[in-house]
């Protein structure tokens, strides 16, 4: 990769999307808890697997880009590293979601919205931080 910051209509284009990626988490949490229709308590079951795959979306958004192969051939792609990570952020959260309609206590849910925060506000798009993301 080359030492110049990415041009910034792609950082625009990048922070267009993380922002309407990171609203929609907020918007989770309210329709869950403002009068929806919820189930009397989750099955141990899907809490557990919900909870699983919870993590498994947190873990692979760390180290996505370390999972991809790196050759001479082969580039990262900052955008598609972006994507991902926004992506696997917004599966944790409606993962909580997913909870929070089976009427899982509000003190289960909160971490899965919490976490999907945190991944996003760590990997926003910021002008000049594309070297550092796609690492």
């Amino acid at each position: 990769m080359s030492d110049l910051p990415p041009p910034p209509d792609r950082v625009r284009n990048q922070r267009m999307v993380h922002a309407s990626v990171l609203a929609s988490i907020p918007l989770l949490y309210w329709t869950a808890h403002t009068g929806a229709t919820r189930i009397a308590h989750p099955h141990p079951t899907f809490a557990v697997v919900t909870g699983v795959l919870g993590f498994l979306c947190a873990l692979i958004a760390v180290l996505f880009p370390r999972l991809l192969p790196s050759t001479p051939t082969t580039s990262r792609s900052a955008n598609a590293v972006f994507l991902v990570r926004w992506a696997l952020a917004e599966a944790i959260a409606i993962f909580g979601r997913a909870l929070d309609m089976q009427g899982a206590p509000q003190n289960w849910t909160m971490p899965f919205y919490a976490v999907a925060v945190v991944l996003l506000i760590v990997y926003a798009p910021w002008y000049g931080r594309d070297k550092t993301q796609s690492k």
